[in-house]
């Protein structure tokens, strides 16, 4: 039985240990686990995509991340979106996407939503992110 449950033990450790260099390894643009918060993703992304940026780019960047996105960006007014920013376009498109992290990362339990506002021509305005905790 001793044996049995060291074997065990072994082999749940080899599991972990396997994630663990799994995801450090890992070829992702960038990895949500490394931001404190939504906050500070918002200011990656920022950095990291100008305004104008095509959305495409982004998109395939997000999505190599790991981020899911709905199929088709919502069309809205922009007086009726909460952001100011952008052209006079009186419509913008709004993609949402969604990150969730696996349980043997950094992060357990993090989770985001991602929302990329861009003008008509499909040119980036802004990203907002927000960060929460699953099963909260």
């Amino acid at each position: 039985m001793i044996n049995f449950l060291g074997y065990f033990f072994r082999i749940i450790l080899g599991v972990i240990a396997f994630f663990a260099v799994f995801n450090t390894l890992e070829r992702k643009p960038f990895k949500f686990e490394h931001f404190k918060n939504g906050e500070n993703a918002t200011a990656f992304f920022k950095a990291r995509y100008p305004v104008g940026t095509d959305v495409n780019i982004i998109l395939k960047e997000m999505k190599e991340a790991g981020v899911d996105f709905d199929p088709d960006p919502v069309k809205k007014l922009k007086k009726e979106s909460s952001i100011s920013e952008g052209g006079d376009d009186e419509y913008i498109y709004i993609y949402i996407g969604e990150y969730s992290t696996n349980f043997v990362s950094l992060d357990p339990l993090g989770s985001y939503h991602i929302s990329i506002y861009t003008d008509l021509n499909k040119n980036l305005i802004t990203i907002l992110t927000f960060r929460w905790e699953k099963f909260t």
